[in-house]
């Protein structure tokens, strides 16, 4: 008869894609109770550092490899690392070589110094800052020059894709890859098929830049159901003082957007600066005529965590379009936003499938639309879409 389970943490309670607790091992928690069964939590976390349970109670808890562990409120057992040991390696610390090091305690933590080794966490030190400067109708950025135009509405955006590649990323030609950041593409036929092909070259990367999913462009961050609408305005990986835009500032710009996740729509669409009355929306070369650039950089295109994600094959042709020199390049492509649409939940289990925000997505039809409209729709936080950084305005 099993009198006990004990579950670890990250990869296995909590999931690397979603980083929450999927409701099916929630469910499965409470039949084991149900059957009288105590759960146990074993992780190599300090107690303060399991913070990832949500509203989940546990019987008791092993912690730090099982250095610290505890059954109800009451500690069983616990093995500090001898006080001379610690003497040893601070002055090993002291005299040879200085390297971080956190020391745990069963109430705290601390770090003795950061350096660019330290991970990523709750600990750490000041990230240093990208190189930045700002002049009247451009900027450089990390040793990148980027065109920006003002509007006639008063707001400054990026006149050119964004192809700025953080620390720790590197931008993948796989579109199934999970790293983050993608190369842009071109379509070609292949054996009579039309298929995306990743572009390297440093002249396709500065026209179309790097396509991004919302983990990059939120600068390593976690967006999860109970996050989801905390990101809105959020800089991200944009500049000091710049911002990735929000669903109304594209609205602003072309006036159509499908309503939210409580079936609220924007108003006052047709004052937008780029809104077509023909089009219900904007018209692709009107934002190109105010030097806005739009650039046909397609999408990644993912439809939810059990999906295999590729590159959108579907192209600007003589069917859809009436402007030539478009022919062959991506009918759909996403610039991103930084507002939530809502998570997305299966209907049969209740898991987590989805979480979506808003993007600005370009559609063609030689019936409606020949010249290219932009809307905003809805789009995986997993896709990776163009990002257009605006500037902040006091």
């Amino acid at each position: 008869m099993i009198k006990a389970v004990f579950f670890d943490i990250d990869g296995t309670l909590v999931s690397f894609k979603t980083h929450r607790v999927p409701d099916s091992a929630k469910r499965a928690i409470a039949a084991l109770r149900a059957k009288g069964v105590r759960v146990f939590i074993a992780s190599g976390r300090q107690l303060l550092a399991i913070n990832n349970l949500e509203d989940l109670q546990f019987d008791g808890y092993v912690t730090l490899n099982g250095g610290y562990c505890i059954v109800g409120e009451q500690v069983i057992y616990k093995h500090s690392m001898p006080s001379e040991d610690m003497v040893s390696l601070v002055q090993y610390m002291e005299e040879r070589e200085n390297f971080p090091c956190i020391f745990v305690h069963e109430n705290a933590f601390c770090i003795n110094y950061t350096d660019e080794r330290t991970d990523e966490g709750e600990i750490k030190g000041d990230e240093p800052e990208v190189p930045f400067e700002e002049h009247d109708g451009y900027f450089i950025y990390d040793g990148i020059t980027y065109n920006t135009v003002t509007l006639s509405n008063g707001t400054t955006w990026m006149a050119e894709p964004l192809r700025y590649v953080p620390d720790g990323y590197t931008p993948s030609s796989d579109p199934a890859a999970d790293s983050h950041i993608w190369y842009p593409y071109e379509l070609v036929t292949v054996d009579g098929t039309l298929t995306a092909k990743a572009l390297q070259d440093a002249t396709s990367i500065k026209q179309y830049g790097y396509l991004y999913d919302i983990h990059a462009a939120l600068s390593g961050k976690a967006v999860t159901p109970e996050n989801c609408y905390d990101f809105e305005g959020a800089q991200g990986i944009c500049p000091k003082g710049w911002h990735i835009p929000t669903r109304a500032e594209y609205f602003s710009l072309v006036g159509n957007s499908t309503k939210d996740a409580d079936g609220n729509s924007l108003e006052n669409g047709k004052d937008a600066l780029f809104y077509d009355t023909a089009y219900d929306g904007g018209k692709i070369p009107t934002l190109n005529e105010a030097k806005f650039n739009y650039q046909f950089s397609g999408v990644r295109m993912s439809t939810g965590y059990s999906a295999v994600p590729k590159y959108q094959a579907t192209a600007i042709t003589s069917s859809n379009s009436t402007v030539t020199e478009w022919f062959g390049k991506p009918s759909m492509s996403y610039y991103m936003t930084s507002t939530a649409y809502k998570p997305i939940y299966s209907t049969s289990t209740g898991d987590l499938t989805n979480i979506q925000f808003f993007g600005l997505m370009s559609t063609f039809s030689m019936a409606k639309y020949p010249e290219g409209r932009l809307s905003l729709s809805y789009i995986s936080v997993l896709s990776g879409q163009t990002v257009r950084c605006v500037k902040n305005q006091n």
